[in-house]
């Protein structure tokens, strides 16, 4: 197996007060894992949602196949951070990236890091 790739400044000290998009990460090459570490300040009040894509230029979804939507509430995580692990049918695709949405009141900052462990 290859060395992970870690980028520990995939995102930092974004405002959680407004929405916003990820980078876009291209899977050009087969991925074993793939997943985010995101962490956010006490007032940040919202939700994560992932996309995917294809396309080029980009057709966003935000399911595949059978699989669920992937989505992170903050209110629904008893702490200040969380994993997200993208599973295998997310994998597949060539493009990928969450976007944040506020919601009202939201405030703080919000840093990600992100580790593709290629095949």
């Amino acid at each position: 197996m290859s060395k992970a790739l870690v980028n520990q400044n995939y995102i930092s000290g974004q405002d959680g007060s407004v929405s916003f998009e990820s980078p876009v990460v291209e899977l050009s090459t087969p991925t074993s894992s793939l997943s985010y570490q995101i962490k956010w300040e006490s007032g940040v009040i919202g939700v994560f949602s992932w996309k995917a894509s294809i396309f080029d230029p980009k057709v966003w979804e935000d399911a595949i196949s059978c699989d669920e939507k992937i989505e992170l509430d903050t209110a629904q995580v008893s702490g200040q951070s969380s994993i997200i692990v993208i599973p295998d049918y997310w994998r597949q695709v060539e493009y990928l990236k969450f976007v944040f949405t506020p919601s009202e009141g939201s405030a703080g900052t919000i840093d990600c890091v992100i580790r593709i462990v290629p095949i």
